[in-house]
């Protein structure tokens, strides 16, 4: 089989799982990626001082009740992290490697602050549903 992640001998009773796991961990290792791209282009456009919707383009004031920069900075932050847990998540179930980790990069793309939550929710919902099918968990403790 191949593609990124551990490759088995076709006598490995741990192959079946691994087909299992690969094409929502690819997903969720996408959506990662995805949410962690947004980040760095969000983080950016701040540094560049860019106007953002909530200023009046005129004066380049923010309007009263706009969102203002350190908590988009703080989420921004929160997002980032979630992004980078949901990566090194799916390259785990890749390598079938810490289950414990792959559980919580597929918790990190459904959580709201992560941008691409909307598209996350779905991927991070089967991912846990085939980490929770039976024998999965063994395979990850497996050598």
């Amino acid at each position: 089989m191949s593609g990124p992640g551990v490759e088995l001998p076709p006598s490995d009773p741990r192959l079946l799982i691994l087909r299992h796991l690969r094409p929502p961990a690819f997903l969720l290792l996408c959506v990662g990626i995805l949410n962690a791209f947004f980040c760095a282009v969000m983080a950016v456009a701040l540094a560049l001082h860019a106007h953002m919707p909530w200023e009046d383009p005129a004066t380049g004031t923010r309007a009263a009740g706009a969102t203002p920069t350190l908590p988009l900075i703080a989420i921004l932050a929160f997002s980032a992290i979630w992004s980078a847990l949901t990566i090194q998540g799916a390259l785990n179930t890749m390598r079938l490697r810490g289950y414990g980790l792959a559980v919580v990069g597929a918790i990190g793309a459904m959580v709201p602050p992560a941008i691409t939550c909307t598209v996350g929710l779905p991927i991070g919902i089967w991912m846990l549903v085939v980490l929770n099918r039976p024998g999965v968990k063994s395979a990850f403790n497996a050598k």
